[in-house]
């Protein structure tokens, strides 16, 4: 097994193992030890790797190295003292580690290829394995003892990969997932290297081995991802609201709520109510674009390509080469846009005038690749944000009619073109206008 990563040296002992068992009856004894003694070395190299402490998932290639181990126990038992072993250590980092990850996020995990790889490669091996051996379904299992993850997998996979993905590059959308795609960052002007995102994502290899390990981190700093308060979905409309409120430190955010309404098939509405724990924190609502935006009166707008591939068929690809995005900004209507790009930060005003360079975030000027930042200033706690996205053909070149309205005591009625729908919102909210 001599292939670089642990995904390509996991799916190797995947293979030799599997073959193995099934050519079993037919080989000579000679053969058959030669190659218990090569799944074995291999085998024990995903242990070593395993108990390494190089096992935080979704962030590693150790999967991989699950699934090879795994397999290879199953195949191995009844010849090889060894099998029960590896399958003991499955027990502990696979059911008790990987699969609780899946749970924990019921099933919507994203990381580009990682995820290509332990979600179609690792996780189906493992099924199909443990299925062979035991006739019997591993989904029933882990619905019984871990929930529907199985089937919040194909339900985000659903979505996630929506046509119109492609429009991205897969290593820019893995970077862009990495550093916040789109989020309301939190960042405390009195920490020079306060980047808004660090509390939920520090030590990601560094100061754990285990899953369990990683939550106990985030319980002891009181932190905790988004808990989905209310959905709804209907003909024209489907929308989520969640509370993101821990996902930050409780020194900076009292309270984030966000919603998201897809809006008549085609507009992405996105609604963050915040307050923070004192006026200082600064609070900038940010996009990570796939090119280098323009700024027009409360809008910004991204052009882009999809990847220059052969498609199989030519009525796969998409009808037209371009098509853009229109992300505009009605609430707040006093702001400043910055922009990261080309390792330099410039700021804009909401009508899109040029205000000119600016210090902007050191870690996206390194890093980003056009990330934008909608910051309204600091002169309350409270803000709220609402955004309406709509992706089209190049051929269209202004957004959509957008308008919003104070309908009732915390209610806003948006209006984007034809589309209607309402949003709960503070009262203070609605008080203050």
């Amino acid at each position: 097994m001599s292939g670089g990563r642990r995904s390509d040296r996991g799916l190797e002992l995947v293979q030799w193992a599997a073959l193995f068992d099934w050519l079993y009856e037919d080989l000579d004894e000679p053969t058959r030890q030669a190659t218990i003694a090569k799944i074995e070395q291999a085998a024990d190299e995903a242990v070593a790797h395993i108990r390494g402490g190089r096992a935080p998932f979704f962030y590693s290639r150790t999967p991989g190295a699950l699934a090879g181990l795994c397999v290879a126990g199953l195949s191995l038992d009844g010849v090889s003292d060894r099998a029960e072993g590896y399958l003991q250590t499955f027990r502990q980092f696979g059911a008790g580690d990987f699969f609780k990850a899946y749970q924990w996020v019921d099933g919507a995990a994203t990381g580009a290829t990682y995820t290509l790889f332990y979600t179609y490669v690792d996780l189906p091996s493992i099924c199909a394995a443990w299925w062979s051996a035991t006739d019997r379904n591993p989904a029933d299992w882990i619905r019984t003892q871990q929930g529907d993850w199985l089937d919040g997998i194909v339900r985000f996979y659903l979505w996630y990969m929506r046509p119109g993905f492609a429009f991205t590059d897969i290593n820019d959308q893995y970077h862009r997932n990495c550093i916040s795609a789109n989020v309301v960052l939190f960042t405390d002007p009195a920490m020079a290297d306060d980047r808004g995102d660090q509390n939920s994502r520090r030590g990601l290899k560094t100061d754990h081995t285990t899953w369990d390990q990683w939550l106990e981190i985030r319980e002891r700093n009181g932190l905790d991802v988004a808990r989905i308060t209310d959905w709804q979905v209907r003909p024209s409309e489907a929308r989520c609201r969640a509370d993101l409120t821990k996902t930050n430190p409780d020194t900076k955010c009292k309270e984030w709520i966000r919603e998201f309404v897809w809006l008549a098939g085609k507009h992405l509405v996105v609604l963050d109510i915040i307050e923070t724990s004192m006026p200082e924190i600064r609070r900038q609502w940010q996009l990570h674009a796939a090119g280098h935006p323009e700024f027009g009166d409360h809008v910004l707008t991204i052009t882009g390509r999809p990847p220059e591939i052969n498609w199989a068929e030519p009525a796969l690809g998409p009808p037209n080469p371009e098509g853009r995005l229109f992300c505009q900004t009605l609430l707040p209507q006093d702001y400043r846009v910055v922009l990261h790009d080309d390792g330099k930060a410039a700021a804009f005003g909401p009508a899109g005038t040029p205000l000119g360079a600016v210090e902007g975030n050191p870690y996206h000027c390194d890093y980003g690749k056009s990330v934008v930042q909608i910051d309204p200033g600091t002169d309350t706690t409270e803000m709220v944000f609402l955004h309406v996205l709509t992706a089209a053909d190049a051929g269209q070149t202004n957004p959509p009619r957008t308008s919003y309205r104070i309908s009732g005591p915390g209610q806003i009625e948006l209006t984007v073109d034809n589309a209607h729908t309402v949003l709960a919102v503070p009262e203070w909210f609605t008080l203050q206008r």
